[in-house]
């Protein structure tokens, strides 16, 4: 739940932490054409890796949570440009430190 809300979270809008967010939704609304698919998925994967970032450096000063609630890593396993819908369709994939996995699939 954290990883979604972060992700889609854009940088500046938070007062209390003005730089967390992926910033996935920047796109959203945009104009652009069916070339332009790629551009999309290259935005959505980068703001998968600074979400992680952001919430490995997060749980890192608190060692209280426990391994199964700390995110070891985030990485998009598939992306693909939807010509129908004018969106993207993406699977996230996420694993705890403790080696648990848990797929995310999302359509923009």
């Amino acid at each position: 739940q954290i990883f979604l809300r972060i992700l889609f979270t854009t940088p500046g809008r938070d007062i209390f932490a003005p730089n967390l967010g992926g910033g996935a939704l920047k796109n959203i609304g945009a104009t652009f054409g069916a070339q332009e698919g790629s551009d999309l998925i290259s935005d959505f994967i980068i703001a998968v890796d600074t979400t992680s970032r952001q919430i490995i450096a997060i749980q890192g000063r608190n060692p209280n949570i426990p391994r199964d609630e700390r995110l070891l890593g985030a990485r998009v396993l598939s992306a693909q440009f939807n010509k129908a819908m004018g969106g993207i369709d993406v699977s996230v994939q996420l694993t705890s430190q403790a080696g648990r996995e848990a797929v995310a699939n999302v359509g923009l």
